[in-house]
């Protein structure tokens, strides 16, 4: 990978506590030759980051033990004089907001899902466009691996939803189904990565009801196919 102002890339860490992003972005960066190394968490990360001294980190905004800022931060605050700190890429699947204030932090915000291209943006020339400004483009075919991941991740966290919504909390039931919609298309997943993203649109600010449920069931539906395709006779939740 080229970084059109300083050369090669040679270290990248990439942060991120879903395994589906992690392992997409990871795999996209090697394919550029960038050597990678990965955090599920803030506290692995600064480690990481301390002794491996990566030149570029990508992070997750939202993370198990804190955010990404807190990242940028402490890892400023303790890297030593004598080596070029790193930049730093912001990955988030907030829908919008925010980009002013992140600019002071990162060089770029990729929003979640994303393409090779929109990583590869980052080393030419409009790769210091503002953040936030990048366009989407269609994630390359997912391999197996991926596909089963993401299988795994359906499964563990479509039964949650259901009891959110039985229960009325809306809120984390739409943040949930927009993660999930973000690694069903970085899979190759797109109809149910668009299913789960307007069941999560129509969770914010609207009451719970029937045609809401229904929406949701039509996602778990979906998300079974996609299972079966990939894994025949399991399920995905």
């Amino acid at each position: 990978m080229e970084n059109h102002d300083s050369g090669p890339i040679r270290r990248v860490l990439v942060v991120e506590d879903d395994p589906v992003c992690r392992r997409y972005t990871s795999e996209a960066l090697r394919q550029k030759g960038s050597a990678v190394k990965q955090a599920r968490c803030l506290r692995q990360a600064l480690r990481l980051a301390l002794a491996w001294r990566p030149e570029l980190i990508l992070t997750d905004l939202h993370l198990p033990d804190g955010c990404g800022l807190d990242l940028v931060r402490r890892v400023r605050a303790e890297w030593p004089a004598t080596h070029p700190p790193p930049r730093f890429v912001a990955m988030t699947a907030a829908v919008a907001g925010r980009d002013d204030t992140l600019a002071e932090f990162f060089v770029m915000v990729l929003r979640k899902p994303f393409g090779p291209s929109e990583l590869a943006a980052l080393f030419t020339p409009a790769g210091n466009r503002s953040p936030g400004n990048q366009e989407t483009t269609a994630p390359p075919r997912a391999n197996r691996c991926l596909q089963r991941l993401a299988c795994r991740e359906f499964r563990g966290h479509l039964p949650r939803i259901a009891t959110l919504l039985e229960t009325g909390r809306l809120d984390a039931a739409a943040a949930l189904a927009h993660r999930l919609a973000a690694s069903a298309a970085m899979c190759g997943a797109a109809e149910l990565g668009q299913r789960l993203q307007a069941f999560s649109d129509a969770c914010v600010n609207r009451p719970l009801t029937t045609e809401l449920a229904e929406t949701f069931t039509a996602a778990r539906r979906l998300a079974r196919d996609f299972a079966e395709g990939v894994v025949p006779g399991s399920e995905s939740g």
